[in-house]
């Protein structure tokens, strides 16, 4: 009983830390295993869109590690880890405090207080990977953990793979750097199976539960020398994390952990096709009855104001990328369509006469997945785009001597509406929004010959990712 307690009260104290209410599925709740030092930070930092000086998996005070008390992040309130700090003064003991640590948040009233999901981290380095806690949390992994979902995260793959690399290198000194590198990589997977996954997996040999797990690696920029490839789309591993976590937590909670993550980007784009199909269909709808002046025009606004929002809302969690207003929407509305005054006065005066109904529903169509495939893409570049500001606001962490701990963990800002605008801007002028219009309406007969593809969900659904797909394939 004291444990329920106990954990009541660190569950209002997390609360008592940002007063902001946040609905029953509107947070994600982590536990975090594994030795201090093996990258868990960088990792937080990685999936969640954390400047990597605020991303600290470990408390403030050194050396304590209260699995207790979760650890909120100002740039992303959506999340919140409980990191063990390895249990280095006795495994007993450690293992003592998890399981009660887990027993007491089952008990936990609201989703939001429930641990979701579990991460163990593992460094490949060293021989014996899952001696001391991880031997005794691994041997007894269903009565610690119960029904809540385990991950195991292979952590710095990439320092082994340096060290095969060294070795090979001054062993064949007349190999270009592309052969020792792949030559490396295929002994370091070696290693990988022989010295950590096989031997964590024979400590699962008894578990009832489905156990995952997932290599990573190269998480870190070129500036701080780590890795090859600094491009944020590439992260080794991060986005396949991402995916298997989200494959592993319970149904209620997938739309709010794709948004909590800003990693990876597909699976946004997914949802957001998702949501978008579920006003189109409520737009098909309205738009099949005839003989209804202005219909067309009611309908048209507030659907295209429906897709932005919801949307919007699986990119912007807590802020993210920027305020929306009805100025922006609109600014995004034009750049889709990309049309003079003449053009949009035509359009409107087209969908204030119409009253065909069905007939009408083919034209219709072309506007709606123009705008989920065009509100979608948009939020793509900026998502990129504000990522790319988080790494310069680390960058500029290291290069003044503040370090991971130090100093400058003020709250991520969103976007201003001058960065907004001018990318909705480029995209009206890029070649993506004119590839995407010319996928869209070559699928697709805007003048209404063709209402099969128009009324088919699963036919609309396909036109908008191969659109999708044709205009991200081309770049900004």
């Amino acid at each position: 009983m004291a444990n329920v307690e106990n954990g009541a009260e660190n569950a209002r104290i997390e609360r008592d830390t940002y007063k902001e209410a946040v609905d029953e599925h509107d947070q994600i709740r982590l536990v975090i295993l594994g030795h201090s030092g093996i990258g868990k930070s960088t990792i937080v930092s990685r999936v969640f869109g954390i400047p990597e000086e605020e991303a600290r998996v470990s408390h403030d005070v050194p050396g304590d590690h209260d699995i207790n008390v979760g650890i909120p992040y100002p740039s992303n309130r959506s999340i919140v880890v409980h990191d063990s700090g390895g249990f280095e003064s006795g495994v007993a003991a450690g293992v003592q405090k998890v399981s009660q640590f887990m027993e007491s948040r089952r008990n936990m009233k609201q989703v939001k207080d429930q641990i979701h999901c579990i991460w163990y981290c593992i460094a490949c380095e060293g021989d014996r990977p899952t001696q001391g806690f991880a031997e005794e949390f691994f041997s007894n992994i269903d009565k610690i953990t119960g029904e809540i979902p385990v991950l195991i995260i292979f952590t710095k793959f990439d320092k082994l793979v340096d060290q095969h690399q060294s070795i090979i290198g001054r062993q064949n000194q007349d190999w270009p750097y592309a052969k020792t590198k792949q030559y490396a990589e295929g002994e370091a997977l070696k290693d990988f199976e022989a010295k950590y996954r096989r031997q964590v997996i024979s400590k699962l040999k008894n578990a009832k539960k489905k156990v995952d797990w997932e290599v990573v690696g190269r998480l870190q920029s070129p500036e701080r020398g780590g890795a090859d490839i600094g491009d944020p789309h590439n992260e080794t591993g991060t986005n396949d994390l991402i995916a298997k976590t989200l494959a592993c937590l319970a149904y209620s909670l997938k739309p709010m952990w794709v948004r909590t993550q800003r990693q990876n980007a597909q699976l946004k784009i997914d949802d957001s096709i998702t949501a978008g199909l579920k006003d189109f269909k409520a737009a098909s709808f309205s738009n099949g009855i005839p003989f209804v002046p202005l219909k067309d025009l009611a309908v048209e606004m507030i659907t295209s104001n429906k897709i932005f929002q919801n949307i919007h809302r699986i990119w912007n969690q807590d802020e993210f990328l920027f305020r929306a207003d009805k100025d922006t929407q609109v600014l995004m509305r034009d750049a889709i369509f990309d049309k003079n005054i003449v053009q949009q006065v035509a359009s409107q005066i087209w969908d204030i006469l119409d009253i065909t109904g069905p007939l009408s529903q083919a034209n219709n169509a072309v506007k709606f997945m123009k705008t989920v495939a065009g509100v979608t893409i948009i939020h793509e570049r900026l998502f990129w785009y504000q990522k790319a500001q988080i790494e310069k606001m680390s960058t500029f962490s290291v290069r003044e001597g503040r370090g991971i701990s130090g100093a400058g963990k003020s709250k991520i800002l969103p976007l201003s509406p001058q960065q907004v605008n001018n990318e909705i801007h480029k995209f009206r002028t890029s070649r993506q929004r004119i590839l995407l219009s010319a996928q869209i309406e070559g699928q697709l007969n805007k003048y209404g010959l063709n209402l099969g593809k128009a009324y088919d969900a699963a036919e609309v659904e396909k036109i908008i990712r191969e659109a999708i797909e044709v205009a991200l394939g081309v770049g900004n």
